[in-house]
């Protein structure tokens, strides 16, 4: 509340004692506590109009309306992908992926180990939309070319 240790207190209570004086200490200890409860009270009945004032503005719905961007984000998953599929594709994606490049990794170690490089399998380049079957693209030959030659230009 105030963040008042015992220290404090006590240093307030000894020169309340000095100037009130122990005779009428009490009368002076029980007015501050009325007033006290008073201030309380009044505090209470103010904070009972703001949330009265609150609920007849309808600021619960402002409220509301803030808390639910926590739920959005479980509704746009579920307005994007309802049943799961396209997750699963992902990450059965995913896994293909990391299991092609643990494969490469294992033959580059092979390559290291032996001294010898693996021979070059011709890459088949793919067909650009619109080509037709059998016609292979400039730019797809030339690179088919360059997997052959190791890479050189």
């Amino acid at each position: 509340m105030l963040d008042i240790g015992w220290t404090e207190l006590m240093v307030i209570g000894v020169i309340t004692l000095i100037v009130v004086g122990p005779k009428d200490l009490p009368k002076v200890l029980r007015w501050a506590g009325y007033w006290m409860g008073k201030a309380r009270s009044m505090a209470r009945e103010f904070q009972k109009a703001l949330d009265q004032y609150a609920k007849e503005a309808e600021l619960d719905g402002v409220k509301k309306a803030v808390e639910t961007p926590m739920r959005a984000r479980s509704a746009l998953r579920n307005a994007v992908d309802p049943t799961g599929a396209l997750k699963k594709d992902l990450t059965d994606t995913e896994g293909e992926i990391r299991k092609g490049l643990s494969e490469v990794k294992t033959s580059a170690t092979a390559v290291k180990s032996n001294g010898k490089a693996a021979p070059v399998q011709p890459v088949k380049a793919a067909e650009p939309a619109g080509a037709k079957t059998g016609e292979a693209a400039p730019d797809a030959a030339n690179d088919e070319r360059k997997v052959q030659a190791g890479g050189r230009s």
